[in-house]
């Protein structure tokens, strides 16, 4: 038996699933501003509860969820920003949200920052010139070593599949 050993078997299928959880709190956070001046009360006390009932920290996790759903849902620049703060405020007491979600999503990358931003240069000044192809391609060579790409109105940014 294993369990008198002191070993913790975990599964991959355990793994995904969390680093998938947090991946929505992050994506969550990196669409609103933190700037920890103001809290959700609501949320706080529904936190605290939480983790003075014999440290439930499912229960915990949960109002982190209710907050990523309310920054993904809320309009107002300001909740979103208070949400957001509230967010980061609460999973730094569980140990989570401690880096910026740049940090997160570019974690693990096989090639150096300046490289992927060499890359992603080469690629909009294929696109200026309307060299869609080269474009294309260099957007499927990063791709195929794990690195997404994300054009908006701001710049092309990546993450790390």
């Amino acid at each position: 038996e294993l369990s008198k050993y002191g070993i913790i078997l975990i599964k991959n299928a355990s793994l995904d699933q969390a680093k998938s959880a947090l991946t929505r709190l992050y994506q969550a956070l990196s669409i609103a501003s933190s700037d920890e001046s103001d809290l959700d009360g609501d949320s706080v006390k529904e936190f605290v509860d939480s983790m003075n009932d014999d440290l439930n920290t499912p229960e915990a996790l949960s109002t982190l969820f209710k907050l990523a759903k309310l920054i993904n849902s809320c309009k107002d620049v300001q909740d979103r920003t208070k949400y957001s703060s509230t967010m980061k405020k609460l999973g730094e007491v569980l140990g989570l949200l401690n880096d910026s979600p740049n940090v997160f999503f570019q974690y693990g990358a096989s090639l150096s920052d300046e490289e992927i931003e060499a890359q992603i240069k080469e690629r909009n000044i294929a696109r200026e010139a309307k060299d869609f192809k080269r474009a294309d391609q260099i957007r499927d060579d990063l791709a195929a070593k794990g690195i997404l790409l994300d054009d908006s109105s701001d710049g092309t940014t990546w993450k790390k599949s």
